[in-house]
């Protein structure tokens, strides 16, 4: 049942957020997908904002935004390894962009279409 809630939601969120410029959505993929993540990429810096400005004026909204996952160079033990974000640059852009959107079954409809309101506000 839980899954089966996260799957509407997460259609939701992919009616609501379709075509938002600048917004790249997950890759579709319901069946046997437990949506326990929405996760979209943002090009912050083509909006001139920053994802930790993002995410302070979507928690003015009252929304919490979270970051799952940062790329592995971006991680001090492994820059200090040696590796670095221009030899994963696809994973650099992902780590940099990824915002992870509100997402579990007790949501409403109406909450879905309040983050969606929010973000389509804070990147207008």
């Amino acid at each position: 049942g839980f899954n089966a809630r996260r799957r509407e939601l997460a259609g939701r969120y992919f009616d609501a957020l379709r075509g938002l410029p600048d917004v790249v959505l997950p890759a579709r993929g319901d069946a046997g997908h437990s949506w326990h993540m929405f996760q979209v990429l943002i090009d912050f810096a083509k909006r001139g904002m920053t994802r930790p400005g993002f995410q302070k004026a979507m928690a003015e909204h009252g929304i919490g935004v979270g970051v799952h996952y940062p790329s592995i160079p971006s991680l001090s033990y492994y820059r200090e390894a040696g590796y670095r974000d221009d030899d994963y640059p696809v994973a650099a852009r992902v780590g940099r962009e990824t915002v992870t959107l509100p997402l579990f079954p007790a949501m409403s409809d109406a909450d879905v279409a309040e983050v969606c309101a929010a973000l389509r506000a804070e990147l207008s």
